[in-house]
């Protein structure tokens, strides 16, 4: 684990959740293997998803950031300016060991592709949500739908998962229905 930014000096108030932005696979450069390469042609222009992604970084709702990829290649330099302490972490005990030193309560997952990178990568939701129901921590998952892009270059459309629910009063950000939050 390696702090990138020490950002600058964000603090919650006493009894409101610290929050973490996971941003997964948003690359920097021209990836290099072949599925890269296809992936960057069906995600398309990734402008916009890096706008919002930045936008949700700055606001009040994310306290800290770690980014990932599958091989440690620098990653997200288009919205790693925010201000935020950041991380660059690539497996989960890595992850486990920031969550309960940082006292985190909620995770947002960001970057592109959902139905792929995004789930499955080694600190995507899937992974995270299994160790948290494991280990019993009380962490929720959420998602900014502007933040996360599917394979065919569409915006994720939590509304249309079960598993994803509006959080009232946040239009935009879903929790996951089978982690809690304390």
């Amino acid at each position: 684990m390696s702090l990138l930014s020490s950002g600058s000096g964000v603090r919650t108030s006493p009894g409101r959740p610290r929050t973490m932005a996971i941003v997964i696979d948003c690359w920097r450069d021209q990836p290099r293997t072949w599925w890269h390469r296809l992936l960057s042609r069906c995600l398309g222009s990734t402008q916009f998803l890096y706008l919002n992604i930045r936008r949700l970084l700055r606001s009040d709702h994310i306290d800290l950031v770690v980014i990932s990829s599958y091989d440690g290649r620098p990653t997200t330099a288009a919205v790693m300016d925010h201000g935020k302490p950041q991380w660059e972490i690539l497996d989960l005990w890595e992850l486990r060991q920031l969550l309960l030193a940082e006292s985190v309560t909620c995770i947002y997952f960001c970057g592109s592709a959902w139905d792929s990178c995004v789930r499955l990568r080694p600190v995507g939701w899937q992974a995270v949500a299994e160790m948290l129901r494991r280990e019993a921590l009380p962490i929720e998952l959420r998602v900014h739908q502007r933040s996360v892009k599917n394979l065919d270059n569409s915006y994720f459309q939590p509304d249309l998962e079960p598993r994803w629910q509006l959080i009232p009063g946040l239009p935009g950000h879903y929790r996951l229905l089978w982690t809690s939050c304390g």
